[in-house]
């Protein structure tokens, strides 16, 4: 019989990223309340730091997946391994980050084993019994409907955006089975050399807890740093609309929408964002929208659970200026 679930874990800059965090936790959860083992798939080796980190997320087991090419060049590799595993240990479901990256490896699984997989979730449902039967809530037509799939055979594969779940608390730590996997790298006839970072030390826009959104409304890259510095007093990321990056007022990493980057934080503040659908698309799943807005007829306006009409000129610094009271120095305090 089946008996785990497992939970694909990213790295960053030697760390687990917090949407991995996330899943796991949730992970644990559904592995606890169906007594099942938990299993962590980590596609490099980890020292035994790391390895403790995951035991105080209740992991039983870790799986260490590694490939001489560079692990942003390596999905097949990774995902031809998962299913080598998987097709001799039977998991009941396999949980992934929602990334580009995660995705890539998700879908190229799925596609081995000949099931299907579940992208961009928000949630995980399961009746309160032993039998562990998951139903995972993705939202469609850009967030304004939800959709309750259920798997069609095992391993049920989803992928989850980021602040779908918290993180909440851990217990003790405590050091798993660890096993090492090395992979063979598929060569495509291209070799990644190097990633450049476009702007380093600046928070990840989609594990982000609070996002300060700029639009066509900010009028120019100037008008940015405004945005910057208070996105920095919250301890958040900034972000902005299609019309923003067209205009070469900010880099294209920062673009949210359908054509950039899906992000569900907890507070997400749109600064003259008009809010057409394609934005809406990559921001609807946030927990709490404020719009910063002069049109009271705008869309967002309308969308959002708090507006302030007016300049935003003057609203942000001012803004800025209340948050720096409160926090004081502590960013961490906003999350």
């Amino acid at each position: 019989m089946p008996s785990e679930i497992w939970v694909y874990m990213e790295l960053a800059d030697g760390a687990f990223t917090r949407g991995s965090l996330e899943v796991l936790a949730k992970g644990a959860e559904c592995a606890r309340n169906a007594q099942l083992a938990l299993r962590a798939v980590v596609p490099c080796d980890v020292n035994e730091g790391r390895l403790k980190e995951l035991g105080s997320f209740g992991v039983d087991h870790v799986c260490c997946l590694v490939t001489e090419r560079q692990a942003f060049d390596a999905a097949d590799a990774i995902a031809d391994g998962l299913g080598a595993q998987a097709a001799s240990s039977a998991p009941l479901a396999v949980f992934f980050p929602d990334s580009v990256f995660s995705r890539a490896i998700a879908t190229k699984l799925a596609c081995g084993l000949g099931v299907a997989v579940a992208t961009g979730c928000i949630g995980l449902s399961q009746e309160e019994s032993l039998s562990f039967a998951p139903r995972f809530i993705r939202p469609i037509h850009s967030g304004k409907a939800f959709v309750e799939l259920a798997p069609d055979g095992a391993p049920a594969i989803a992928t989850f955006l980021p602040n779908s779940f918290e993180i909440g608390a851990r217990g003790e730590e405590r050091l798993p089975s660890a096993e090492r996997m090395q992979l063979e790298g598929r060569r495509r006839g291209i070799d990644v050399l190097s990633v450049a970072r476009a702007i380093a030390g600046r928070v990840s826009l989609v594990d982000a807890p609070i996002v300060v959104s700029g639009g066509r409304g900010v009028g120019s890259a100037e008008g940015f740093k405004m945005l910057n510095e208070l996105a920095g007093v919250l301890g958040g990321a900034v972000g902005a609309s299609r019309v923003a990056v067209d205009e070469g007022w900010c880099d294209q990493s920062m673009q949210v929408g359908q054509t950039g980057a899906t992000v569900a934080p907890g507070l997400y503040i749109a600064c003259g964002i008009s809010g057409a659908i394609q934005h809406f698309a990559g921001m609807g799943m946030s927990k709490t929208i404020v719009a910063i807005n002069k049109d009271p007829e705008a869309i967002m306006v309308k969308a959002a659970d708090y507006a302030i009409v007016g300049d935003l000129f003057e609203i942000v610094p001012a803004l800025t200026e209340e948050c720096k009271k409160l926090l004081g120095s502590s960013p961490a305090a906003a999350s």
